[in-house]
Order: C-alpha cells, then sequence, then structure tokens
C-alpha cells in the first residue's frame, strides 16, 4: 500500500486517519485502487455534523481536521483530484444522497453520470472519449448507471467500432471529465 506523504499533521489526525483507512479497507471507495491512498473530508451524517463546515472540515475549536469518521472517505489521488475538479466546476446539490447536480454546463467535456443528468437521465446514451477518434463509428452506447455519490459510480455499455458492438463491459474512466454525447 502507497499513501501519499502529504498527510502529515498531529497523533489525533494520524490516529483518525488509520481508522478510516482500515475501515475502507485500505482501498479508494470509488475505484479500489490501493495505490496513493488519501482521506478525503466529506460531510458528516446528520446528526454528527454539527461544527462541521460545507467542505466537511471542523468550523472552530481544535485541529480542523478531526471531525467524525463518518465524514471522511479513502479515495486514491486520481479520484480525490476528480472529485475537486467536479466542485469546482459542477455546483453539487446541498443532498449528497440525491443523484444529479443543480446545474450542469453544457458543451464542454465531462464524465458519463454528467453527460447522463443532461440527458434528463435516459438511456441509453451514445458517448466518445476525448482521446478517440471523433468519427460517428467508434463510441460507447451506455446502456446501465449506477450512482455511488453523485457524481461517481459505475457505467456498462456496448463499444462499437465500424457500426460492430462488442460484449457488454464496465466501462473505465467513466468517472473522468473526458466524455461527449454523441448525436
Amino acid at each position: 500500500m502507497q499513501t501519499s506523504a502529504n498527510q502529515t499533521g498531529c497523533n489525533s489526525w494520524k490516529g483518525l486517519r488509520e481508522r478510516v483507512l482500515q475501515r475502507d479497507g485500505n482501498k479508494c471507495r470509488n475505484c479500489a485502487s490501493e495505490k496513493y491512498i488519501e482521506v478525503h473530508h466529506w460531510h458528516p451524517l446528520p446528526e454528527e455534523g454539527g461544527g462541521i463546515d460545507q467542505k466537511g472540515y471542523r468550523i472552530r475549536g481544535g485541529d480542523y481536521r478531526i471531525v467524525p469518521e463518518s465524514g471522511l472517505i479513502t479515495l486514491c489521488q486520481i479520484c480525490h483530484n476528480a472529485l475537486h475538479q467536479a466542485r469546482r466546476t459542477v455546483r453539487v446539490s446541498e443532498n449528497s444522497t440525491l443523484l444529479g447536480p443543480v446545474s450542469v454546463p453544457e458543451g464542454e467535456w465531462h464524465n458519463i453520470f454528467q453527460l447522463w443528468a443532461l440527458s434528463e437521465r435516459e438511456l441509453p446514451l451514445k458517448v466518445v472519449r476525448q482521446s478517440w477518434n471523433q468519427a460517428t463509428d467508434h463510441y460507447y452506447l451506455v446502456e446501465r448507471i449506477e450512482i455511488r455519490k453523485w457524481p461517481y459510480g459505475f457505467a456498462w455499455g456496448h463499444y462499437y467500432r465500424d457500426g460492430k458492438a462488442g460484449e457488454k463491459q464496465k466501462i473505465g474512466s467513466a468517472g473522468s471529465f473526458e466524455w461527449r454525447i454523441l448525436t
């Protein structure tokens, strides 16, 4: 297991961080990676959320990182950075149990889950990845979406190339901001 060196500090934080890592099986809760894992501050359970700001940090009194365990989640650096990017580009609903953002800007590259929200959660959905040839004969047909915590989850579908469908599969990098709807 490899962890980031940037998470240092007091013994209380180190102990809390270790408990969260153990609780989450020393894996990213989004992609299950065991490399470069970090602990991300999130919203704790409502009954434990007093004195915690919108980003999941203690507002006053003591180390700002010491919060209830329910307000912490293990993520790898890639998923952690993607989450922070999503917070900068998409205004997420105050209630994280809801499935979608308040708004998603159109005409840009998004993750598959945001594209699904833009298409009014209609499936199937034709998507193309930014790094692919933009020809219409090279795409994924997304047929199933499972949201874990907005805007992340899992997507399944068929990969099409030259009009031929491959087997149904889990779509890799569905949570990356590299996708566009193919019309």
